[in-house]
């Protein structure tokens, strides 16, 4: 799945992006810290999975979802516990609340998947060994 990541904070992108990267099935990761520059990215890559924050600056991030439309998915990702149902209202694929961890990441992305239709297996990490000290 290619996917954009949605937040204006970058220690949140980043920490997303590095789980992300270790799944299997998730191929490109792009990354917008406000809307206008997410709006950018849905116009001109081909996203299929949105994780969209809620509070994103002074803007919403329930703003965004006309130019999501509906052939892509979104998974909310916040620090706010109030909103999960006006997402799922929105035909939001889940609700994160941060900080994420990667079991219930993992969850979320195997129904995102099955929202496509595509195989519905748990996704997996890719093990990553590091060496050196």
């Amino acid at each position: 799945m290619r996917t954009l990541i949605v937040d204006d904070s970058k220690t949140d992108r980043s920490a997303l992006r590095g789980m992300l990267e270790r799944v299997s099935g998730v191929s490109t990761v792009s990354e917008a810290d406000s809307l206008d520059r997410a709006r950018g990215v849905l116009a001109d890559e081909e996203v299929e999975l949105v994780f969209l924050d809620i509070e994103i600056g002074r803007e919403n991030g329930f703003s965004l979802l006309n130019s999501v439309g509906r052939e892509r998915r979104v998974i909310f990702t916040t620090v706010h516990n109030g909103y999960g149902g006006q997402a799922f209202d929105s035909d939001a694929v889940d609700y994160l609340v941060k900080p994420v961890t990667e079991d219930r990441l993992l969850r979320a992305l195997t129904r995102a998947a099955a929202s496509f239709g595509q195989p519905t297996a748990p996704l997996t990490r890719v093990p990553v060994h590091r060496s050196g000290s």
